[in-house]
């Protein structure tokens, strides 16, 4: 895979943030991030905890352009809501793929979007 720009990385990760609301997920990037890849899905996901439970928007998947050509990106964001303070506070670990410990929240979260990326 190409190195990203420190620009289009930064483009990316602040962008993924437009698909916190679910139902506003058909809305993303802007035209320098489509200069280079061609969003195909955003991926829905599980955020909260014992209280707050959600769903929301979490990533965003696409395929390169020009000097990406050949590449794919997914952009996962982070902490926003307080749904997402909710899968912070499960502070415990769990075992992920290739039984790598990991943070239980964060792996619960992955974890519903694992069949997107998968589709993906």
């Amino acid at each position: 895979m190409n190195q990203l720009s420190p620009k289009l990385a930064s483009e990316l990760a602040a962008n993924v943030y437009s698909l916190i609301d679910a139902e506003d997920a058909d809305i993303f990037g802007n035209t320098y991030i489509e200069k280079y890849f061609a969003i195909n899905s955003k991926g829905i996901g599980k955020t909260g905890g014992f209280i707050f439970n959600r769903q929301s928007g979490f990533a965003v998947m696409g395929l390169g352009k020009g000097q990406y050509l050949g590449d794919a990106i997914i952009a996962i964001r982070g902490t926003q809501l307080i749904a997402d303070w909710g899968t912070n506070a499960q502070i415990g670990l769990s075992v992920g793929d290739g039984s790598q410990i990991v943070h239980a929240g964060f792996n619960n979260a992955f974890t519903s979007l694992r069949p997107q990326f998968a589709t993906f």
